[in-house]
């Protein structure tokens, strides 16, 4: 009986910790989001955190969980007047690492009634946007940073290439090419940005970089900085019935858009397959097989080869929205994995009479023209080494099933 009590006991304890609000966090008092008074809400209550060991390492953890950058002050003794309601957390002691402040070692929550007359506080460097300006497009331009209400133009010596790196994966717009400066594109208006960027290169945003204040340097207009971005944040093939296949589209500027078949060829098709595991680009089909989606429609060119393994390989250029006409997006269908290639009826593995299998059916390849080229992907896409040979066979030896694919 007392064992059926306590498991009874044990799931009303977790069914009214389940029903009961998430712990949050904010900073109050101190004149916007990202300054002031520490308090958590437990337990669907909201209180305070206290303790004399408050430093740098747990102001660096509220900021980060709060996304209010880089940590300026860890304040102590109600430096933001007190608070009210219990305690939760006290004596702190954070490594820096933490994702929530509750994650930090304390004495448990509301183990203490600590005074609020010892409520911690922190100043944080505050949430900024950044977006690029009169560049060719969604992903080039200058740069400028908004803090507050206005938008202020960021001088050259204050950004480097791995704040760079930082905005343009914050944008949506893979990875940075060239910081560009003496206004390449363009100058700015009304305020200049006051404050250096010291970046690692692998925040998520531009907010959580460390600044320095450098309100003294005589920087102008003229030395406004611009970031060439590579212009594409990842591609997916949608609306179509496999993974393999469907219309091409690039995340570009942060917005999803489809690709216009203008400049897309079977060579960047190919790496586009490869780069899904999935085989070989087997055609581009036409005219909305695929629909158009709701999107916008990029226009690029990729100079790929024949060694590229990922579509970001190639080279882009000139990628920006385009009036592509109704119907051209472009699409492709692949192949399918590795595994839909095979070569039948010879002595081993690697020969024989070449297969192909599309949505479960396998099927015959037609070319008069087959040659050592067309031979060496297959041998390549089997892990056969090097082409040997490559042949018809006979009329009496090609099968009689459906046939996949002609004049390869």
């Amino acid at each position: 009986m007392k064992g059926h009590l306590s498991t009874q006991l044990l799931w009303l304890l977790l069914f009214l910790q389940d029903t009961m609000g998430a712990d949050e966090l904010r900073l109050v008092n101190g004149g916007s989001p990202c300054a002031g008074r520490v308090e958590v809400k437990h337990q669907d209550r909201w209180g305070t955190a206290c303790g004399g060991n408050w430093n740098m390492k747990g102001a660096v953890v509220v900021c980060k969980q709060l996304g209010c950058g880089s940590a300026l002050k860890a304040l102590n003794k109600a430096p933001f007047g007190k608070g009210s309601g219990p305690t939760w957390l006290y004596r702190v002691n954070c490594h820096g690492n933490e994702s929530a402040l509750w994650d930090c070692s304390h004495g448990g929550w509301g183990s203490v009634n600590c005074k609020h007359e010892y409520d911690i506080g922190v100043i944080c460097a505050g949430r900024i946007e950044v977006r690029l300006i009169g560049g060719d497009t969604a992903c080039s331009g200058r740069v400028e940073v908004k803090h507050g209400k206005s938008w202020e133009t960021v001088c050259d010596s204050h950004l480097d290439f791995k704040a760079a790196t930082v905005i343009c994966n914050e944008l949506g717009c893979g990875q940075a090419v060239a910081t560009l400066g003496a206004a390449h594109f363009g100058e700015g208006l009304d305020l200049i940005w006051k404050e250096e960027f010291h970046c690692v290169g692998n925040e998520a945003v531009l907010s959580n970089c460390p600044r320095m204040s450098r309100p003294n340097d005589t920087c102008s207009h003229t030395d406004a900085v611009s970031i060439l971005c590579s212009g594409y944040g990842g591609y997916r093939l949608a609306n179509g019935s496999t993974g393999c296949s469907g219309r091409v589209e690039l995340r570009h500027g942060g917005t999803w858009g489809a690709l216009c078949d203008s400049q897309w060829d079977l060579q960047a098709a190919h790496t586009l397959c490869q780069q899904f595991d999935c085989g070989f680009a087997l055609s581009m089909p036409a005219r909305e097989l695929f629909g158009t989606g709701d999107g916008p429609v990029w226009n690029g060119t990729f100079g790929c080869e024949r060694n590229e393994s990922r579509l970001r390989d190639c080279p882009v250029t000139a990628l920006g929205t385009t009036e592509c006409p109704p119907g051209s997006e472009a699409s492709m269908m692949c192949s399918g994995h590795s595994e839909a290639l095979r070569l039948l009826n010879g002595e081993s593995r690697c020969d024989g009479r070449v297969e192909i299998s599309l949505h479960g059916v396998w099927s015959r390849v037609l070319d008069d023209q087959w040659d050592m080229d067309d031979a060496s992907v297959v041998c390549r896409q089997l892990q056969c080494g090097d082409a040997e040979k490559a042949y018809n066979p006979p009329k009496s030896e090609r099968g009689t099933g459906p046939v996949e694919l002609k004049s390869v």
